[in-house]
């Protein structure tokens, strides 16, 4: 049992197994359990932060996490071997989805109101507003995915939380 007496926001595994991490729900920090023991490990400040994170997600290969702030409106570009070295970038409303690319060297965040920032997660620059929600599914695309969705594409749901993702990432698209 993890005590987490202010409640959790949002819980993400490390892409090893070896790490769970609970983003408290009030304060702005993440506290880290070992897997192997089942106990923290460490709790993670996130600086320039008042307020609790909403989601975290780390990059596919493992050498990046990034972490939501819906409250203030930045994602912060943490190095998991070295989490005191942090980024903080503003984002604009509501940072919600994190989806990165297979080369783990983007990352898109999506917010409800069908905007996404696209992110270079080496030098944690912001670097282009996309239009259309990004498909935010941990480890997205892997090789061989099929983007399936009911939504109707002439929707505006449809297209932009199902066709444009999968047209952005080079992958098919049923619906």
């Amino acid at each position: 049992h993890i005590a987490m007496p202010k409640g959790t926001q949002g819980i993400s595994a490390s892409p090893d197994g070896r790490h769970v991490l609970a983003l408290d729900l009030v304060d702005p920090k993440i506290v880290v359990v070992d897997t192997r023991t089942d106990t923290v490990s460490r709790e993670i400040s996130l600086t320039g932060s008042a307020k609790g994170a909403w989601r975290a997600r780390y990059s596919p290969d493992g050498k990046h996490l990034l972490v939501t702030n819906v409250s203030e409106q930045t994602v912060t570009v943490l190095d998991p071997a070295n989490p005191t070295s942090q980024k903080v970038i503003k984002t604009g409303r509501q940072p919600f989805g994190i989806a990165f690319t297979s080369d783990s060297k983007t990352a898109l965040i999506g917010n409800p109101v069908t905007k996404a920032r696209q992110i270079n997660v080496e030098t944690a620059d912001g670097v282009v507003q996309l239009s259309g929600f990004v498909h935010s599914h941990d480890g997205y695309p892997r090789e061989g995915d099929l983007f399936w969705s009911p939504a109707d594409w002439a929707w505006t749901g449809g297209l932009m939380d199902a066709l444009v993702p999968a047209l952005y990432f080079r992958q098919p698209c049923v619906g």
